[in-house]
């Protein structure tokens, strides 16, 4: 029963059964970008370097990087390490969920 106390945090309400994807997507973000922050925090404290763009693998020890300002840069290293992002859209049934509820 807790658990249904607190699943307005992880934004669904249960009193009318209502699901807002709104407050969903919130905590998503917010915990993506604690997760991303602490992430940086640790790589610095080690003395790594962070080089946001796109990169693009071009031989076992070379990555060309699109920066985000539109450059590129070439890096070679004897370890790489890559951070993949995705980007993920909202399964078809999820968003018929969410119409249905939204148009009642």
């Amino acid at each position: 029963m807790n658990t249904l106390k607190d699943a307005d945090h992880f934004g669904i309400e249960i009193s009318d059964y209502k699901l807002n994807i709104d407050k969903v997507h919130d905590r998503k973000e917010n915990i993506i970008s604690d997760l991303r922050k602490g992430i940086h925090q640790l790589m610095g404290a080690h003395g790594v370097e962070v080089i946001e763009g796109f990169g693009k693998l071009t031989t076992k020890n070379q990555v060309t990087v699109t920066l985000n300002d539109g450059s590129e840069v070439q890096l070679e290293a004897k370890i790489l390490l890559l951070q993949l992002v995705l980007s993920l859209k909202v399964s078809p049934f999820l968003e018929a969920i969410y119409k249905a509820y939204d148009q009642s």
